[in-house]
């Protein structure tokens, strides 16, 4: 799936210019159609086929413009969660897919991080839907400022939220796990209702070089290690190799 571009709207609005270059040509098409010496009327009034071809240049590169500026609208809108800004599922499913691939190709680790917010649903019934949001809005901004280069920031579920570690075993995972987690228990969020929220989270991080299987399983694996943190006490990191470990006795 491609991203929006900057140079989109530049694209657009060089190809908008290029195609106003026609508008005088088109001109002296119709005029020799109705049986008129087109080259005399250019020779009496240059003024209006210049007219003509400034004016058809600024109106098809301003147009041309704001078309690309609306392609990386939508382009944006099919791609990032519309609260929080981050990547939406659809993306991250594609994504890990892609990355999956690319890791197996070239003999290289690839993690997953799964992160769920903790007692959530409080904050929701206690402060209010509009508290909430501000939640998820503040921990996306945080996910997103404290990631790296080959790390990919998801809201894939509620208040539940993934990162894909390219080039990353388990022990990689933990620690950029363990740099999100710090990043989180610093947040103090100004929300309606109150004083500020404090948020902390339970975080599950597996690795494809701990098991077989696909995208998905690997997905499923850091899903299972983050339930896991949530039963031993929330606010926490676990691997899956200690889940897999545990049921393997």
């Amino acid at each position: 799936m491609v991203e929006s571009s900057p140079q989109q709207p530049r694209r657009r609005a060089a190809l908008g210019a290029a195609l106003s270059l026609g508008s005088p040509f088109g001109w002296i098409i119709i005029e020799t159609l109705l049986g008129r010496d087109a080259a005399a009327g250019f020779h009496a009034d240059p003024g209006v086929y210049l007219y003509m071809t400034l004016g058809t240049m600024f109106v098809f590169t301003v147009f041309g413009y704001y078309v690309g500026l609306n392609e990386n609208k939508l382009a944006l809108m099919a791609i990032r969660d519309s609260l929080t800004g981050l990547y939406n599922p659809r993306f991250f499913h594609e994504r890990l897919g892609e990355a999956f691939a690319t890791a197996r190709r070239m003999s290289l680790p690839l993690a997953v991080l799964q992160i769920d917010l903790d007692h959530f649903k409080q904050i929701n019934d206690t402060r209010g839907h509009p508290a909430g949001d501000c939640v998820l809005q503040a921990v996306g901004q945080t996910l997103a400022a404290s990631s790296r280069e080959g790390e990919t920031v998801a809201r894939v579920g509620g208040e539940e939220f993934a990162v894909i570690l390219e080039g990353t075993d388990e022990a990689g995972a933990v620690l950029a796990a363990q740099r999100f987690l710090a990043a989180l228990r610093d947040l103090r969020i100004p929300a309606p209702g109150g004083a500020p929220i404090g948020i902390t989270a339970s975080i599950g991080a597996a690795s494809s070089s701990d098991l077989e299987g696909d995208a998905w399983q690997l997905h499923g694996a850091a899903d299972q290690a983050m339930y896991a943190a949530k039963k031993g006490g929330r606010n926490r990191i676990c691997r899956y190799t200690e889940v897999a470990g545990r049921a393997g006795n």
